[in-house]
């Protein structure tokens, strides 16, 4: 299993982190968009998940719940205890198998579970698997919806998908290759909790860019990683849900809605 910490920005926030946010919400005012929340790596619950999930259930805000098929059953009962009070609010779908790299050979080093170092019958073997853990346990809540670990996975990999229904992949915003035709993105395209900026304040100008332009776009898909996140990435959280909710164009939408 990973080991998780928060980014930089997390660990020492400007001061002027919630102000800055209200001025780039009011900047929306008159816009419309669609929003979408998407949590990664889920399976084992803990007690960020708890918080985590618990503002989306407070601000009545849907969220796209990618979840591990290998690491849920260790705990699965604890995960479904967790997330009854939230109801119809989540979006649960399959995210990769493991959860880990076959890309150590690839000279980009760009880390992928579903990439060019692994045959196509393995891939297919264990997105089958990890849907057919997912139905069992989870048996009519998951989404035809495929998020894949790293955000990246290869063009073998979305034609299996596309020949095992699923509807819709979910990675970062210009992620290549394309889709097949018969398939949609949705597509984040703002990164909360996993940024790579060398200090908050560079961290936290790039975020609220990041948030402003797919605000432009008309859709902005918002990535969280709950093991990241810490006191002041929850408050961040729980004023960002507020914030948005007060704009009366913008649209909070239920991932699920949204794939055709």
């Amino acid at each position: 299993m990973t080991a998780y910490a928060p980014c930089e920005l997390w660990r020492h926030p400007p001061a002027d982190v919630l102000e800055r946010l209200e001025l780039i919400i009011e900047r929306t005012s008159g816009r419309r968009a669609t929003i979408f929340f998407r949590a990664d790596d889920i399976g084992l619950p803990g007690r960020q998940l708890v918080r985590m999930t618990e503002l989306f259930v407070r601000h009545d805000v849907p969220l796209a719940l990618a979840v591990v098929p290998t690491w849920l059953p260790l705990r699965h009962t604890e995960l479904k205890g967790m997330l009854a009070s939230g109801g119809s609010l989540w979006c649960l779908h399959q995210h990769g198998f493991r959860h880990a790299n076959h890309e150590q050979g690839n000279p980009s080093k760009k880390k992928s579970e579903f990439g060019p170092a692994r045959p196509a019958e393995d891939k297919q073997r264990d997105i089958s698997r990890g849907r057919d853990i997912l139905e069992s346990y989870l048996a009519g809540r998951i989404s035809p919806l495929f998020t894949p670990p790293w955000n990246r996975c290869d063009g073998e990999t979305l034609d299996i998908l596309a020949g095992l229904c699923f509807r819709a992949v979910s990675r970062s915003a210009g992620a290549q290759p394309a889709l097949p035709t018969r398939m949609m993105e949705l597509a984040v395209n703002v990164d909360l909790h996993t940024r790579k900026e060398p200090t908050a304040q560079a961290a936290f100008d790039a975020l609220l860019e990041e948030l402003e332009q797919s605000l432009a776009t008309g859709l902005c898909g918002i990535m969280l990683h709950h093991q990241r996140m810490n006191r002041a990435a929850l408050e961040f959280l729980d004023n960002l849900l507020a914030a948005l909710k007060r704009v009366a164009g913008l649209r909070l939408a239920h991932p699920s809605d949204l794939i055709r």
